[in-house]
């Protein structure tokens, strides 16, 4: 999915999702030899190092381009907070994938692919506002706030189930809060 409106805005997806499935393939869908390893000892999963120099390949081009959406959003006023907050699903990204291999789960990929599916849902409603001459802050913003409810649930599971921490309810809300700042 490419999302380009009136040649100012020219952010892809594309990009991103092949190098999110070819991570997914390689760690979670292992070849042949590291699937014996992981049955024969499934705490120590071991990748040899053609696998990691192709993980780190793929992480490293999906790391990039992130980069550049970041640098894209940032070029322009009008997407001040959407750029925040795909800094914050950037550092999400990186903090998950960068654990050990072993560690990332199928679950984690999805939620990858939900910030991501979430946030360019988000941007991509933004600017069919603005190309339709509809544009209605009061109509974004209530969609922003329907998408930062979702981020928040987001950030829940990444605090729980890859970070091993549970946040509670106060607690959460005080990390957001000191975020939105």
């Amino acid at each position: 999915m490419q999302i380009n409106y009136q040649n100012k805005y020219n952010i892809d997806l594309e990009d991103i999702k092949e190098h999110l499935k070819a991570i997914f393939e390689l760690i979670l869908k292992p070849s042949k030899q590291v699937i014996n390893k992981i049955k024969n000892n499934p705490k120590n999963i071991e990748f040899s190092n053609d696998e990691i120099q192709i993980i780190r390949h793929h992480m490293n081009k999906l790391y990039q381009d992130m980069d550049e959406i970041c640098i894209e959003l940032k070029r322009n006023d009008f997407f001040y907070d959407e750029y925040f907050d795909f800094c914050e699903i950037e550092d999400l990204i990186k903090y998950t994938l960068n654990r050990n291999l072993s560690l990332i789960t199928e679950s984690d990929f999805e939620f990858i692919s939900e910030l991501i599916k979430d946030f360019f849902n988000l941007i991509d409603f933004k600017l069919t506002l603005v190309e339709n001459n509809v544009y209605d802050n009061e109509k974004f913003k209530r969609r922003y706030d329907r998408y930062l409810s979702d981020f928040d649930k987001s950030k829940t599971y990444f605090y729980k189930n890859i970070c091993d921490e549970s946040l509670d309810n106060d607690l959460f809300i005080k990390y957001c809060n000191i975020i939105m700042e």
